[in-house]
């Protein structure tokens, strides 16, 4: 089983490679997974989301453009392109307890 940072909570979550859906053992968000074409991608992105959560969007951000170009088709990159251009993290909203998109 691959090992993936949750984009959400940022904790470490074990995932199938091959599934496109994981559910974080922590904060029990479901979210769509990267397509990883191998553990050195995984490495990547687990990298870009580490930097992501210690709010060095220009360093995450760099790391995501190099995984979109390499596959132009995941969503995941794409998606985390767009929130670290405009600075926005994943809180949980004290009232409701979910995790929302937060700038």
């Amino acid at each position: 089983m691959a090992k993936y940072r949750c984009v959400r909570c940022g904790n470490v979550m074990g995932i199938d490679q091959n599934a496109e859906i994981g559910k974080c053992d922590h904060c029990n968000a479901e979210q769509a997974l990267p397509i990883c074409k191998d553990e050195n991608m995984l490495s990547q992105y687990n990298t870009a989301n580490e930097l992501f959560h210690s709010n060095e969007y220009d360093a995450a951000e760099d790391i995501y453009e190099l995984l979109a170009k390499a596959n132009p088709n995941d969503p995941i990159a794409h998606w985390m392109l767009l929130l670290c251009k405009y600075g926005v993290q994943y809180c949980m909203n004290d009232d409701s307890k979910e995790w929302k998109p937060t700038i």
